[in-house]
């Protein structure tokens, strides 16, 4: 699966990606019909951080996710569970088993 992280400004990089890349592979590594992830982290408003998920499974149509909180483990949490509901329904509709 391939994975890339923007995250302009984030003072830990290397971590970040790391935590990120782990995250992402435990929770969708094993689902074939997902090729690629893009993940964007953003300081937003108030001191919160605004992570987004986007996706394309295959022969579907584009899957979008963010959510902001002023804990970025929170909003990956946040924003992997509202892409889930979305993946869930792509599922059903493709008829996927895993």
């Amino acid at each position: 699966m391939d994975i890339k992280i923007e995250a302009p400004n984030h003072p830990h990089q290397e971590k970040l990606k790391e935590y990120y890349t782990d995250k992402l592979n435990q929770k969708y590594g094993g689902k074939g019909y997902i090729t690629s992830i893009d993940v964007k982290v953003v300081e937003a408003k108030d001191d919160c951080v605004k992570v987004s998920i986007q996706t394309k499974p295959e022969g579907g149509t584009m899957l979008y996710a963010d959510h902001t909180d002023p804990n970025e483990e929170v909003a990956l949490k946040e924003v992997i569970r509202k892409l889930n509901h979305q993946i869930d329904k792509y599922k059903a509709h493709h008829n996927f088993d895993h």
